[in-house]
């Protein structure tokens, strides 16, 4: 009966660990409008723009790989994942595609 309860633990605690590792914040999808060191702005899907300050700590992400905010090119997908902090939204991580026409280099070697 005791380990009936010890597996109840785990799983709660597996199921929560997504929720309690990912802060509240604003997400948005959307296409690269303009990128520079400072800033990353992003149109949705309805339309709507929402522009991004890049912090210290901000992540970008190319394909997998690391990459600089002005790296990102005008019409790439991406999402940026933000919080408010000061009266704006920074972003903490974004994540893009490569440019058309770019070929991007696999994440992990090919078996």
């Amino acid at each position: 009966m005791r380990s009936i309860g010890w597996i109840a633990t785990i799983v709660a605690l597996v199921g929560a660990g997504p929720a309690l590792g990912h802060e509240a914040g604003v997400d948005v999808r959307g296409v690269v409008v303009a990128a520079d060191a400072a800033q990353v702005t992003v149109r949705g899907a309805d339309g709507k723009e929402t522009r991004f300050a890049v912090a210290r700590d901000t992540r970008v992400f190319v394909e997998r790989h690391g990459a600089k905010p002005a790296e990102l090119k005008p019409g790439v997908r991406a999402v940026i994942h933000g919080r408010e902090r000061g009266g704006r939204l920074e972003a903490a991580s974004i994540h893009a595609s490569a440019p058309a026409g770019s070929v991007p280099s696999a994440p992990w070697p090919a078996r």
